[in-house]
Formats: C-alpha cells, sequence, structure tokens
C-alpha cells in the first residue's frame, strides 16, 4: 500500500510505476495524483499520441486494455488514465492486464467515493509493479492540522487560527479548501504567513459571524450577542446548517465538562486532552466561571434534544432560524 505523499515525490522525481490503482471516500487525493500524472508523465507535444483518458460510465475494460496495451509512438511513454472508474461496469475485467502490464504504459484507474473491495479478485492482482492508494476522509477534527500540512508542502505556513477559520467556514471539503489557499496565496508576498485577516478578507467571512464568536458570546452569556451571531448563520444554511452548529456546540460544552474533571490540569495538558489549541481556551475558562458544571450536564441535554431534532426525530415545523434562536436562548438564560 503506497500513500499520497510517496506517489507524489515519485512522480515529481521521474519515476512512474506502470499501474496506479487509486480508490476511497476522499476525491482530493486521487484528483491531485490524476493531474500530477497528466501534468508529469508526458511531456505536451506528445499526449496527443500517447495521452488517453476513459470515463467509467462510457467505456468498457476491453477498450482501456487495448489502448493500454499499444506501444507509445515516438515518446517513451504512454499515459492511459481511467476517470470515474467507479462506474465501469466490468471493470473486474481488467484483471487480464493489471497482471501483465506493459511496462512503457502508465495506468492510472481513479476509483471515487468509496473504497474498493479488498475481496474482489482485481485488489489482490496488483502486483509490486502497482502503486496503491486508499483515499480515506479526513475527520473535521484533523482538517486544521491537514491544513498546515498541506501549506508547508507548499512551502507556506498558516497560523493555528487561520486552519481552524478555513475549516469552520469550508467544513472538510478539501477541494474546496485547497481551492481557498490558492486565491488566498495570489495575494500574499513570498513567504508571507496566512494570518485569519487574510481568511477573512479574500474568503468573504465576517470575522464577527463565525461559529467561534458564536462560543465565545454564549461563554459570556451574552444572549443578545448570540442571537445576532446565530441570525447571521441561518441565514448561510449551505456554510452553516443546523446540524453543524449543535455539533460544535456540543462538542464546546463536552469539552468544557473535562474543565471540572481536571481542575489542575495545565493549559498545555488540556489542550492535548481536548484537541484544541491553546488559544481557544480562554473561551472555556470564560465559559467555566459562567455556567456550573449542572448546566453544562443540562446544556449537553439540551444539544442532545436539539440533535434529534435536526435528524428529523419529534417533526416540527420551526424554520432553521428560529430552531437556532431557540437553542441558542436555552443555552444562555440560567
Amino acid at each position: 500500500m503506497s500513500t499520497y505523499e510517496n506517489i507524489l515525490r515519485e512522480m515529481k522525481n521521474g519515476n512512474f510505476k506502470p499501474l496506479y490503482f487509486l480508490h476511497g471516500e476522499e476525491p482530493f487525493f486521487i484528483d491531485q495524483i490524476v493531474r500530477l500524472a497528466e501534468q508529469l508523465v508526458l511531456e505536451e507535444a506528445e499526449k496527443s499520441f500517447n495521452q488517453h483518458v476513459f470515463y467509467g460510465q462510457d467505456s468498457e475494460s476491453s477498450q482501456i486494455i487495448e489502448s493500454a496495451r499499444q506501444f507509445p509512438l515516438m515518446s517513451e511513454r504512454k499515459l492511459v488514465i481511467v476517470k470515474e472508474a467507479q462506474g465501469l461496469k466490468d471493470i473486474e475485467n481488467l484483471v487480464e492486464y493489471v497482471m501483465n502490464p506493459v511496462p512503457s504504459t502508465v495506468l492510472v484507474i481513479a476509483y471515487k467515493y468509496k473504497s474498493y473491495d479488498k475481496r474482489k479478485k482485481l485488489l489482490k492482482s496488483l502486483g509490486q509493479d502497482a502503486s496503491v492508494l486508499e483515499s480515506k476522509t479526513i475527520f473535521s477534527s484533523k482538517i486544521p492540522e491537514w491544513i498546515r500540512g498541506y501549506l508547508l508542502t507548499l512551502g507556506r505556513e498558516i497560523t493555528p487560527k487561520a486552519a481552524h477559520l478555513l475549516n469552520e467556514y469550508l467544513g472538510s471539503d478539501l477541494s474546496r479548501i485547497s481551492a481557498a489557499i490558492d486565491k488566498i496565496m495570489l495575494t500574499l508576498e513570498e513567504n508571507e504567513t496566512i494570518e485569519d485577516e487574510h481568511v477573512s478578507l479574500h474568503i468573504g467571512i465576517e470575522k464577527e459571524f463565525t461559529i467561534f464568536e458564536l462560543q465565545k458570546t454564549i461563554a459570556q452569556r451574552n444572549l443578545a450577542k448570540s442571537i445576532n451571531i446565530v441570525q447571521h448563520l441561518a441565514r448561510q444554511p449551505r456554510n452553516h446548517p443546523f446540524p453543524l452548529t449543535v455539533g460544535t456546540l456540543t462538542r464546546f460544552f463536552s469539552n468544557l465538562m473535562l474543565l471540572y474533571f481536571e481542575p489542575h490540569a495545565s493549559q498545555s495538558e488540556i489542550s492535548k486532552k481536548i484537541h484544541v489549541p491553546v488559544f481557544f481556551l480562554k473561551d472555556y475558562f470564560e465559559a467555566k466561571k459562567n455556567f456550573s458544571a449542572g448546566e453544562v450536564v443540562r446544556n449537553l441535554d439540551i444539544l442532545l434534544d436539539y440533535d434529534l431534532k435536526s435528524k428529523g426525530h419529534g417533526a416540527t415545523s420551526i424554520g432553521e432560524n428560529d430552531l437556532h434562536k431557540e437553542l441558542t436562548t436555552r443555552l444562555v438564560i440560567k
């Protein structure tokens, strides 16, 4: 099993395998490798005769095998790409080729949105001359860390707060995050660190109306400001759906509960245990001053009730705007 980083490094060094089988739930890594293969395997002048792209739904395995077995014309290699391979109905028929691939062909199979069945013969037939990548979904809590690592590969740095802001606004969609980073970097000086101000300015985020600001105002038990923020969030249901608000606040109060059980823990210890950067901990200490342990338990019960409502249990005709206001009021008032 290959890693994403190893495949990129080998390709950039001009070392290409005859076979790449890319599969899994996260399309970003698969798309990046396909794009890099399109850029690096062939020179531009070689592509018209030696680069063939198939789309799974519109193709048959026999066509792909026939193309892959042809020798390159006036080129060292031939590149054959199967995009959207999850739509290739007879994909198992590729077994006859992958067991004996043509060394001068680079065959890239991009099977997206789900992992290939490991019990099937095709995956078992891939040998040492193949790179196999299972592209797994990154958990939301790990996205800021991924953003920082991704930017390091581009020779850039980002502050922890800016990384969390990108995650909060764009969710776990790595393609959207990558596109946003590209947009931001176009405006920066060489080697300039990405700050939260850059994210706010170029992604169109109003800093005073984010989930982080909502956590802060709820921690302060400031009902008026909290209602103002959730009304703004509710007007952008695509970026701030109600279940996302419920989930974020549930994590906040669950983490807050730890402070009552670990009264002597240092900020560094707490940060590691709840996976929250130190600069966000002031909201937790503010909330601890304003909420008793009993009120935190009560709020977790309230959030569970609204989590069920957001999933259709106890059907309600209340719209998302009113649900946001109702939930926030119940969390803040004593």
